[in-house]
Parts: C-alpha cells; structure tokens; sequence
C-alpha cells in the first residue's frame, strides 16, 4: 500500500493544486513582465520543493508503517496485551462517566 491509496482525499487535494500551479506556469509562460518572472521561478522552485517533501514523506510513512507491523508480528502477545489494556482503559473510563 502506497500514500496514494491510504489518503485518497489529501492526494487528490495536492494533485489538484500542483495540477493548478503547473497549468499557471503554462499559462505565463511567455509573459515577460519582471514580477511575473520572479512568480513564475518561486513557484516553480515551491513546486519543486513540494514534490520531493511529499515523495520524503511517503518513503518515511511506509517505513514507519513497515517497522510497526513487523514489530506487531514479532511480539504479537505484547501487541495485544497493549491493545487490550487501552481498550479496558478507555471502557472503564466512559463507564464511569454515566
């Protein structure tokens, strides 16, 4: 499973305003106004930046997500004593609140 499939809604979002920042590079691009120049050269270096901070943040979801489900399988009775725990926490806490 990639970032892709698990956030289909925050993917679409970004997307979409790269799809929009590129199609304004497109648009402008033989505008030759100094201001609009120096937009076009900052918004393609944000672009840029972008792409790679959102790539960075897929490899590091997709390790996180890898080293905790190898550390569930591994120490699958520990995993589920923990998971139990939380949910008799959380059960006797709204419990006693009635």
């Amino acid at each position: 499973m990639n970032i892709n499939e698990s956030n289909p809604d925050i993917h679409r979002s970004i997307s979409n305003a790269m799809n929009d920042a590129q199609a304004l590079l497109a648009a402008t691009a033989d505008a030759t106004q100094e201001n609009v120049i120096r937009a076009r050269r900052a918004l393609s270096d944000t672009l840029k930046s972008a792409k790679e901070t959102c790539a960075s943040l897929g490899r590091k979801t997709f390790r996180s997500v890898r080293s905790v489900n190898e550390m569930a399988r591994t120490n699958f009775y520990e995993a589920a004593g923990i998971t139990f725990g939380i949910g008799a926490l959380i059960g006797f806490l709204v419990g006693r609140h009635r």
